[in-house]
């Protein structure tokens, strides 16, 4: 008997998201048909996610939307352990929490209008990359190593100023006020920019038929470093995994990997990313003291 692996991996997947919402919901303090309805918008959005004319934008949003609201409040009901970041005048009673998911529930609702419409105006949509050399500028071969050298020192300077400075930090007022434009300059760069030069450089690399193996590891080392002087976890997955799964689509034209290479990887974004969210969890939970004392358990704890 022939055992069909996709449909077999949905149900399978289908039991877990019932059984997490069912334990989730049990632990819920607010309304459990908000809270079912919660569930079953954000699980409805990240299975449209996934299907062969899906934009590699709306997978990664959907996807990261998805860890970010639904199973960051179900863990946190279901292990019942407390929140480290302050709140601000969140009371936590059943009410705020209602209001908390409708928002949340518009927001998924919204995200999945805004995929429809792409649906009905993009018929001819592909993934598949066109890789043509015409696509890199003329000069770009004869400075690659200059280029790359120039990148990486700005890359590592502007992330350590950023985190000396305290310019730009999830959930903290900045530390520093520098001179218009410098502020939101050196924000930009560590937010996003850092990110969308090494893509573009990447993409150059690619279409020149170049072995990509160190840059793709130059993609991620410039995700641990504005994950960690931003303060955000969720950087490093922002800044390196939709470029990984667009090479992961085209990884048959792609030179210098083999499968050990994407094993080790795998492996090191894998350390990183455990680096990442103990580092970074346990600094905001220092910073987020208010005039040195800690607010919640949590705080305490980690200092």
């Amino acid at each position: 008997m022939i055992v069909d692996v996709k449909r077999l991996f949905f149900v399978l997947l289908g039991f877990v998201a019932v059984g997490l919402t069912l334990a989730g919901m049990g632990n819920f303090p607010g309304s459990k048909l908000i809270y079912f309805l919660f569930s079953f918008s954000y699980w409805s959005m990240l299975i449209t996610a996934f299907n062969r004319r899906s934009h590699f934008g709306y997978v990664f949003l959907a996807v990261m939307l998805w860890l970010g609201f639904w199973v960051k409040l179900t863990a946190h009901l279901i292990l019942d352990y407390p929140y480290a970041e302050p709140v601000g005048n969140f009371d936590g009673s059943p009410t705020a929490w209602d209001e908390v998911l409708w928002v949340a529930i518009v927001a998924s609702l919204g995200v999945m209008f805004g995929r429809l419409i792409g649906i009905v105006f993009s018929k001819t949509y592909s993934r598949e990359i066109c890789f043509e050399q015409s696509m890199v500028p003329e000069w770009y071969p004869a400075l690659r190593s200059r280029i790359w050298l120039c990148s990486a020192i700005g890359i590592i300077s502007l992330a350590v100023a950023n985190g000396l400075l305290g310019l730009q930090q999830i959930g903290l007022v900045p530390r520093t006020a520098l001179p218009w434009p410098m502020h939101a300059l050196i924000a930009w760069q560590v937010s996003i920019g850092g990110a969308l030069l090494i893509t573009v450089l990447l993409w150059w690399e690619v279409l020149l038929r170049k072995n990509i193996a160190a840059s793709v590891y130059a993609l991620i080392i410039e995700a641990v470093l504005s994950a960690s002087s931003t303060l955000s976890r969720g950087v490093l997955l922002f800044h390196s995994l939709p470029q990984l799964l667009a090479l992961f689509e085209n990884r048959k034209s792609l030179i210098g990997f083999s499968k050990a290479k994407v094993v080790v990887l795998i492996a090191s974004l894998g350390c990183f990313l455990i680096l990442v969210i103990s580092g970074v969890s346990t600094f905001r939970a220092y910073l987020y003291s208010q005039n040195g004392e800690f607010r919640t358990e949590e705080q305490i704890r980690l200092n």
